[in-house]
This record gives structure tokens, sequence and C-alpha cells, in this order.
């Protein structure tokens, strides 16, 4: 085989090969697929006693018994042989389960391994735990964190580096093994200083649980990625049963196991682990294999801001954070300017500090106010010095007089107030269970039916209600409408959205006694391009979203030969009336019976259900407005503290302008060009002689007034001659 390589422009002549793929070669990918499938078919040839696995140049043998690995690896030795390669014996070990079959394989000479790395991950062959693996990941981000905290990008942009870089660099495949809370600790200084948030009184369980989403914890991530794994590769029945078995029984498995990993990791959260994999948390029981991943985080969000609280509850303006409402802070922080948003978060993570804090770290510092002579405290600083009247001037009478009673966390640090109500909303939806659904009797003919959903307060999360419909369209009179099912949407993710899914999933099971062609109509364009993967046999990924749904319906499509489901859009919201033939006013006119049979279907509810609902709003709407007035005060206050601090810098400025008066002596003329010695032992040959030669071109045989000048410039200038500038990132470059 000839390879022609390109250089400058012009292809070389034909180099042969008869062995070997270049890396970079776009067959040797071709090349390495075929060999791992010869590798396969060779040992269920030669050796079928062994199980081979492959994964590009990474080949393991399982033997059912240690006996059997001498004759597995000599036959993987004819088989290297035969295609003229060589196997790195550094990377070649052997393991067993059993103490004795690691007696029998060290005995014929085999390297034996407890714990190894497989594909970046640790992985363990013995009872005897350990991580060490995951702790070189730990610790090889000790460098990271100084270029992302010098890096002039926004926080935002590091926030999203820490998110999709940082975290599965460090946490790859945590979810084989444990972690100390140490070692979390550590990421999480790492990451408050990469973002430039480690100042004095910042909090790293508060900013990076709270401020932002949970998921920029190092701990939270790997409880999450720990779950996402379990539900995505694990078999939902066996891990279940060993759940349920090392809550009954903690020695039934070894202690370093992945479900125990898996178990602990639950158990930080303080939920419960009942048989067949359902899980009991404060809004009730879920399913943690068959419930939407996006339901998952959101229960764990709310446990896990119980365990920072817990670990904050030392600060007196922390103790009641539990009942705060972190994604309501965040969504109002999210519609700040960035500037703002930089002084917000120095309120909600402990950063922002009055006279009475500073006075334990400043010399002869006291505790008063520098506006007054009243004691400093961020609620003096905030709601009782005269110098911020006029930024509380728009704070209403009620708010006032609601003050001196609400938590520190609201009036000192702007984290909005939680509604009491919310979590008996949060269980009422939980409790919402799915009516039982009866087949519509076989008929002769093609069925059409038109799903839809509806969810009332669609644009305020917290207080949504959705329902669901499914409509047949009459055979025999083409405008005439059939109500097949219809009902509240169940579960606490309430969505318009979820609601037409769950409509598709009742009209299928509605349909399953048909053998004629079933035509679902709906307007969610979404739904039906998802339900056309799902059509052409594509089954969902068990952590996408509102995967419990999609699943659903993926099951209950066995029930249907291929081919005999169709799914089509419908235009929205339209009126009969503008219907340009008989096919869309068939289409309109029933979609909009599917539309207000949707509607109707929320008041399939009981009585104290509206009344708690009713009242739920209330005071959700009451909460946000305190919250807003608080936070805005707060902002407005801080942002009058910064300016006055600017126009006491303004002020002193033009006596800190005037140049010092440079001494006659200070100045010595250039010798005789030589390297200094003692430079070259700290900053290296190479950037000694190029500073020197940029300081000699410039100043040799100036005769200009000698003048202070700032490191700063001279380091400007000498990076505008076109040399890179020393830097210090673990020795001078």
């Amino acid at each position: 085989m000839k390879r022609h390589f390109l250089l400058r422009g012009a292809l070389t002549k034909g180099v042969p090969s008869v062995t070997g793929f270049p890396e970079g070669c776009g067959l040797s990918c071709v090349a390495m697929l075929i060999l791992d499938h010869v590798f396969h078919a060779w040992h269920s040839v030669f050796f079928p006693l062994c199980t081979p696995l492959s994964y590009v140049d990474d080949w393991q043998l399982l033997c059912p018994h240690s006996s059997l690995v001498e004759g597995a690896k000599a036959c993987l030795d004819r088989f290297v042989a035969a295609v003229d390669m060589h196997l790195d014996a550094k990377k070649t070990y052997t393991w067993s389960l059993t103490s004795s079959g690691r007696s029998t394989l060290r005995s014929q000479g085999f390297t034996v391994v407890l714990s190894a790395k497989n594909l970046g991950a640790h992985v363990q062959m013995s009872r005897k735990h350990t991580n060490h693996s995951l702790m070189d990941r730990v610790k090889g981000m000790s460098s990271l964190w100084p270029r992302l905290r010098m890096s002039m990008c926004r926080y935002s942009q590091k926030v999203r580096a820490i998110l999709v870089a940082a975290w599965p660099r460090a946490l790859h495949a945590v979810a084989s093994t444990t972690l100390s809370d140490a070692s979390y600790q550590t990421l999480r200084a790492g990451a408050m200083k990469g973002l430039d948030e480690d100042g004095a009184g910042s909090n790293s369980w508060v900013h990076l649980g709270l401020v932002e989403h949970s998921m920029l914890d190092p701990q939270f991530w790997s409880l999450i990625q720990t779950v996402r794994c379990a539900r995505d590769c694990g078999e939902a029945v066996q891990v279940a049963r060993n759940l349920t078995s090392l809550t009954t029984q903690p020695d039934c498995l070894p202690t370093n196991c992945i479900s125990s990993t898996l178990l602990t990791r639950l158990q930080v959260l303080g939920w419960h682990v009942h048989p067949d994999g359902f899980v009991s948390d404060e809004w009730g029981c879920f399913h943690l294999f068959g419930a939407c991943m996006t339901e998952i985080v959101l229960r764990a969000q709310w446990a896990w801001q119980k365990v920072i609280a817990q670990q904050v509850s030392h600060r007196p303006g922390y103790q009641h954070l539990q009942f705060a409402d972190a994604g309501d802070t965040r969504a109002f922080l999210k519609g700040l300017t960035n500037e703002d948003q930089d002084l917000f978060r120095k309120c909600l993570n402990g950063r922002h500090i009055t006279q009475d804090g500073k006075k334990y770290c400043q010399e002869e510092g006291d505790e008063l106010c520098p506006y007054c002579n009243c004691v400093d405290t961020r609620y003096h600083r905030f709601w009782e010095c005269e110098r911020f009247v006029q930024e509380r001037s728009h704070v209403s009478s009620c708010t006032l007089a609601l003050l001196p009673t609400a938590p520190e966390c609201l009036t000192g640090y702007g984290w909005s107030v939680r509604p009491y109500t919310r979590l008996q909303w949060l269980r009422m939806l939980n409790e919402i269970s799915i009516p039982f659904s009866l087949p519509l009797p076989p008929c002769s003919h093609d069925l059409h039916v038109f799903t839809d959903g509806s969810c009332l307060n669609q644009a305020h999360p917290t207080c949504r209600v959705a329902a669901w419909a499914v409509v047949l369209a009459d055979v025999h009179a083409p405008l005439v409408s059939h109500v097949l099912d219809s009902g509240p949407l169940p579960g606490v993710l309430q969505s318009s959205y979820r609601a037409e899914i769950f409509a598709v999933w009742r009209a299928l099971c509605a349909m399953r006694l048909q053998t004629g062609t079933i035509h679902i109509w709906t307007d969610c364009n979404a739904v039906v391009r998802r339900m056309t993967k799902i059509l052409d046999g594509i089954e969902p990924k068990p952590n996408s979203a509102h995967s419990d749904l999609w699943m659903l319906i993926f099951d209950c499509m066995r029930d249907f030969e291929r081919g005999r489901v169709t799914i089509t859009k419908v235009a929205a919201h339209q009126s009969v009336a503008l219907a340009t033939g008989p096919l869309e006013e068939w289409c309109f006119t029933h979609n909009s019976c599917a539309d207000q049979a949707a509607n109707l279907a929320q008041f399939k509810r009981s009585e104290g259900f509206w009344d708690f609902f009713a009242k739920h709003v209330q005071v959700t709407n009451a909460c946000s407005q305190l919250s807003r007035e608080v936070q805005q005060t707060l902002l407005l206050i801080s942002r009058a503290v910064v300016r006055d601090k600017d126009n006491d810098m303004q002020a002193q400025r033009p006596e800190l302008a005037v140049p010092t008066m440079v001494p006659i002596d200070a100045w010595k003329p250039l010798e005789t060009l030589s390297i200094p010695g003692d430079a070259v032992r700290w900053y290296g040959d190479e950037v000694v002689r190029t500073v020197l030669s940029w300081f000699c071109q410039n100043l040799f045989g100036c005769d200009e007034e000698v003048v202070w000048v700032a490191q700063y410039q001279l380091y400007i200038d000498f990076s505008l001659t076109g040399e890179l500038a020393p830097t210090n990132f673990g020795g001078w470059q």
C-alpha cells in the first residue's frame, strides 16, 4: 500500500508499507475495527471458554476460572504474532475476585492487581476500597484553577467551563467509587478560586450549590452522575434488589461495590430506599428508574438545600437558609446586568462585609457605621442607616412592617422567601394518580384521534397545573367528535408539553385492541418529531428529557405492528371559519374540540384542590413581591456604596497623580553589556538574555530626563516588541 503526503502544497512520491496504519490516516479507524473483529472471531474459534472484550486498542479476556487464564493468554499471544503486532507488557495485567484465584495467577507468573484504571474509570477487583485513579484526577486539577482565574472571559463562561470541562475531567466515572468530603471540599475551593469568588466571607457550599445551579457543586454533580450511570448502564431490577439488600443487610455485598456507592450518595440526601426501586423523600414516593431525570434532579436539589443549610448553620445569617427559594433568587439574579450580578452575588454568598465584621481583620478598626455613629451591621446598613433613605423610598409600608421578624437570609443576604405552601403543593401533585384505561372495542376501519394538552400558569413553574384529552373523530359524521379520555396530568412536573406527550400515550392505550391503522393528530411539533423516531424503532434513552413518558409510549408500541400507527401535525388554535378546504375544516374542528376537552379536564379535580391552589398562588405572589422589594433595596444600596467609594477615589486621585521627584543619584549609567549570573539562576538564560537585549537597545546612549516608570508599563512595552513577556506558571517561561 502506498501513501502520498502533502508537503507545502505538493504531493510526495508514494511511500510503500506492508504493516501498520499510521496515526492520522483515515483508514486506520477501519483497520482497527477490522482487527477488533478478527480478535473476537479468533478467540471464539481457538479459545471459546473465554469472553473477549474490546474497545479500540483495549483488549480484555474474561474467563470463568483463574485456571483458564494461562491458556487464554497463550491464545492471545498466538493471535498477536499472527497479525505481526506487539503487546505492551507494562499495561498487561490479570485480576481475580478471589484470593485463591489471585494466588494461582501469581504462581503462573502473571502480574496481578487489586484495582486498575479501565478506559479512564477506576475499577476495583477486591474488597479493598481504593480510589487512587480518581484521586489522581482530582489532584491534577490544581493547575487548572489559576488559569481559569486569569482568563478574561465572562463569569458565565467560566461557570459553563466548570460544568462541561472541569467536573467531567476531575470526576470521570465517579460512579465507580467514593470520594472523601475533604476531596470534594478541595474541588470546591479550586472552583471558587477559578471563578474569582473566594474573597473573605464567601462560602463555597452556598455559592456553588445555591447561588448557581446545584450541578456546579462537585459533590452534587457526582451524586447526579451516579444516578444517571445506574439508570443508563445498570439493570434496573438487579440494582433495585441490591439497594434493598444493602439497606437490610449491609454486609451482604462488598462496601466498595457500585450499588453501595449509589446507596451512600442517595442517603446523603436523606432519601429512604424501598423494595423494587422506589425511593421516598419529602415530596412522596417515586421510582428511581421509572421517574424522569429532570424530576429526580429537582427532588435532589430540594434535599441538597437542606444539606447546605446544615453546613452553614453556624452563621447567624444562614440559620433559616433551608426555607429560602433558591430558584426564584437565581431568576432575579439572571435578570440583572453583569455588574449588578457581581454586586448581588456578594450579598448572597457572604462577601458583603460591614464594619461589625471588618473590626476583626483591621488594625484599630471599630464597628461603627462609616455613614453614622451607629453600630454597623447588614440590617443597619440596608434598613436603618439614614444615608440610604432615598434607596429605601420605594419599599411599601407592609414590607417595612415585616422586616423586623423576617429571616436574616432575606433582609441581610437577599435570598427569596419560599412560600410555606410549596411543600404541600408538591405533595398534592405527586399524589395525582393515573386513571385506569379501558381500550376501545375493536373496529373494522381506521381510526383518527386528536390529542391535546393545556396548562394553567405556564409562565410560573411553581404554580402550574396541566391536563390532557383524547378525542375520536366520528367516521360517519365528519364534524362530530367524541371525548375518549381526559384528566389531570399526574406528577410534580406540570407543563403543556408533558400533557401533550401523556395524551398521545393514553390514545395508544385506548387503541390497543384495534386492527386497523391508527392516525394520531396533534398540534405539538416537538411531539411529532420525537414520536416519529419511536415509530422508526428508536428507543428513548433513560436519561433523556421526559424519558418516563416516552418509555411508556415505546413499550405501548409493542402492541402494534410496524406501520399501523401514524402521527400528523395540525395547526394549533385555528378558527374553523379560516379553513380553506374540507380537510382543514375537519382538522380545525376536531383539534378545537380536543383543546376544549383538555381545558375542561382541568376541572376533574376536587373542590379542596382548587381552594388550596388559590391559596398557593396567593402566597406565592406575596412572597415574590416581598422578595423583590427587599432584593431591589439591597441592590440599590450596594450600588450607592460602590459609587461613594469611587467618588472618594476620584477626590484623592489628583494628589496621587503628582509625580514623585526622582533623586539625582537614582540612575546609574549602564555598564558594559554582561549577563548577570544571579538572574540566570532565578529566571533562566533565555529569559534574561531577551529582557537584557530589549533593555539595552532602548536605553543605551539615552540622555532623556529620568522619571519613575511602572513595571506594568515596562511589561507592556516589552510585549509590544513582539516577544512573549515572561510569565510564571509553576516556573518562569
